[in-house]
């Protein structure tokens, strides 16, 4: 099938990079990347070090969940706007 999509100029760039290391077509690698995001369940995750706690976005609401192993506190929240500066 053929489509036209419109890229910003960076993510091109990525690509046209990565396929030129694979020796594929920039077509091939932007189906590939595309097959492997939108098998994910969800658009993102990240841990938090040290608490076994993942943030992921869900992809039917839009906001994000929390998922851990023990309960947040306020020394949590302290540290992780201390990290983020």
């Amino acid at each position: 099938m053929s489509t036209t999509i419109e890229l910003e100029i960076d993510l091109f760039v990525a690509a046209e990079s990565r396929a030129r290391q694979e020796h594929r077509p920039v077509k091939s690698v932007i189906n590939q990347l595309l097959r492997e995001a939108l098998a994910s369940p969800t658009s993102s995750t990240s841990t938090i070090p040290g608490c076994g706690t993942h943030f992921m976005m869900d992809s039917n609401t839009g906001l994000p969940v929390v998922k851990g192993d023990r309960a947040f506190d306020s020394e949590d929240v302290a540290r992780i706007e201390w990290e983020l500066g």
